[in-house]
């Protein structure tokens, strides 16, 4: 339930911004520093970012279907599915907040367990300012995420796999990075949560109150439920398009912070 922010002019930046070590960004956020912009009203994915399916592999953004069943919390082979999206838009370029966190789990081999190694590994999470993601005390905006919180997630394996887990492990964040990236995608699951990247994420953002937007999300959810198809779901999703901001403007924000 989010209004389309502004892309970026073509003029100003027609390509898509290199991943390479000499791409720009701007300077890591210290613990202290707030940032220097106010807060847009948005609260999507690029286009680059990766949604967990149940089967534990990734789905691209700008491949996942309405109908797609995704993972959204560890330790469960059911799932939830995804209702529709507020913003799928492929093109254009679009400002984020680039989050990268540090985490650390034990590897155990044998049957025994009896041979344990740590292993220390890295999330990264690409989302706009005003979305919420999971930390271990709230739901926090992504642009009230500094150096030394902590998010949840599930840590990759070795091959990049996801690691089979009935409890959401914790990543310290070493950075946060204003950087450009491609496509403006929001997908809703029946949830109201998603695995993106490896972290733990919600549906919502801070332009629209978390618990009123899937209150009102509620119709679809029953469509879905009693129809056991999609059929409904784009007219209905059409509703809440990010185009339509009046919605967005009569609605009450959400906070920085929600209790979990």
């Amino acid at each position: 339930v989010v209004p389309l922010p502004s892309p970026i002019p073509s003029s100003m930046n027609g390509t898509l911004p290199s991943t390479t070590p000499n791409s720009t960004t701007s300077p890591v956020f210290s613990t202290s520093q707030a940032l220097n912009q106010p807060p847009p009203r948005d609260g999507c994915f690029p286009a680059s970012a990766r949604v967990q399916s149940i089967t534990g592999f990734d789905i691209s953004m700008e491949i996942l279907a309405i109908g797609e069943t995704v993972a959204t919390t560890t330790g469960t082979s059911s799932g939830s599915r995804v209702l529709g999206f507020t913003h799928r838009q492929p093109q254009g370029e679009f400002d984020f907040l680039h989050i990268r966190a540090r985490g650390e789990s034990r590897n155990c081999l044998g049957t025994n367990h009896s041979a344990c190694v740590m292993r220390t590994w890295f999330v990264e999470i690409t989302l706009t300012h005003s979305h919420y993601l999971y930390t271990d005390r709230d739901l926090r905006i992504a642009g009230d995420i500094r150096v030394g919180d902590r998010v949840q997630c599930i840590p990759p394996d070795h091959d990049g796999s996801r690691v089979a887990s009935h409890a959401w492990h914790l990543a310290e964040v070493v950075d946060v990075t204003n950087v450009q990236r491609r496509g403006l995608f929001n997908p809703h699951s029946i949830d109201g949560d998603l695995i993106v990247d490896h972290v733990r994420v919600s549906c919502y953002t801070q332009t629209v109150h978390p618990r009123l937007a899937h209150a009102l999300l509620g119709p679809i959810r029953l469509a879905v439920s009693i129809l056991g198809r999609n059929n409904l779901v784009n007219p209905l999703m059409g509703l809440f398009d990010g185009d339509r901001t009046m919605l967005a403007r009569a609605a009450p924000q959400g906070p920085t912070s929600l209790s979990i």
